[in-house]
């Protein structure tokens, strides 16, 4: 198994260890580079430079872009809870929206959501 960014796990297999060290974030294309040279004994051409540092900027887009969508998901959970607090204290739906950015739509699920627990809860009391 490759992990992504995780040196500390080796295995026995020669081949995933050098994948895993080159697809690791932690590790600069500098740094990767002389691994390949000292511990691979792979001679350090151009290409490979390029392609290396050409990978890594990959990678490191990849990550950039994952640690936005990780921001982006916080904010909607955040809206949204928020959004369920406002529901339970009768504020408007264009309040909610106004104080959330969250979609009328989205407001109006949670609303629908909320009344068929509550019918559900009491039609189980019964």
């Amino acid at each position: 198994m490759i992990y992504l960014g995780d040196m500390s796990d080796k295995t026995e297999s020669p081949v995933l260890n050098l994948l895993n060290r080159l697809l690791c974030v932690d590790l600069s294309a500098e740094e990767k580079l002389e691994m390949l040279e000292v511990e691979y004994s792979i001679p350090r051409t151009q290409k490979i430079e390029m392609e290396l540092v050409h990978m890594c900027n990959l990678s490191q887009g990849v990550l950039e872009r994952g640690i936005v969508r990780g921001i982006e998901q916080g904010e909607l959970k955040k809206a949204i809870e928020i959004a369920k607090k406002l529901i339970t204290r009768n504020t408007t739906i264009n309040d909610i929206v106004d104080l959330t950015g969250l979609p009328s739509e989205i407001i109006q699920d949670l609303i629908s959501k909320r009344l068929d627990a509550h019918v559900q809860f009491k039609v189980k009391a019964f």
